[in-house]
């Protein structure tokens, strides 16, 4: 499964593997060098995810708890959907999609949109002229 996974801003878990990669984390400052809300490409299966579960969630769309990701929702909040309304929110759905930055982080157009194909119409086109040429053929 290739995809994307997010940051959510816990690091580690109850787990030992969990328990190992948080201590790592701590000693090496990486929740300080990978800011909570990233997001990194993937392209190992949800079986294959080394590190915890609550550390990196894939950006399908979830609805996820803002209590238990309190640190991603305060960085997200409900650009991605608010969830229930009161005790979740959605993360980014990134499926067959791919992200963009924009030019001005005050526009949200990347919010969402965009399209696996798309057919342009006349008044898409931008306006442009064609010089006529010449064409040369010869008979053999």
């Amino acid at each position: 499964m290739v995809g994307y996974v997010l940051m959510t801003g816990i690091i580690g878990s109850f787990t030992l593997a969990g328990l190992i990669l948080g201590l790592l984390a701590l000693i090496f400052g990486l929740d300080k060098k990978v800011p909570t809300g990233t997001i990194l490409l993937y392209s190992g299966s949800a079986s294959k995810l080394i590190v915890s579960d609550d550390q990196w969630l894939f950006c399908n769309g979830s609805e996820v708890s803002r209590s238990t990701y309190r640190a991603l929702f305060v960085v997200i909040g409900t650009t991605y959907g608010a969830g229930n309304g009161v005790d979740t929110f959605n993360l980014p759905d990134l499926r067959a999609r791919f992200p963009f930055g924009s030019a001005n982080l005050a526009d949200n157009s990347f919010a969402s949109g965009g399209a696996a194909s798309h057919t342009l119409t006349v008044a898409e086109l931008p306006a442009h002229t064609h010089d006529q040429g010449s064409l040369q053929t010869q008979n053999t």
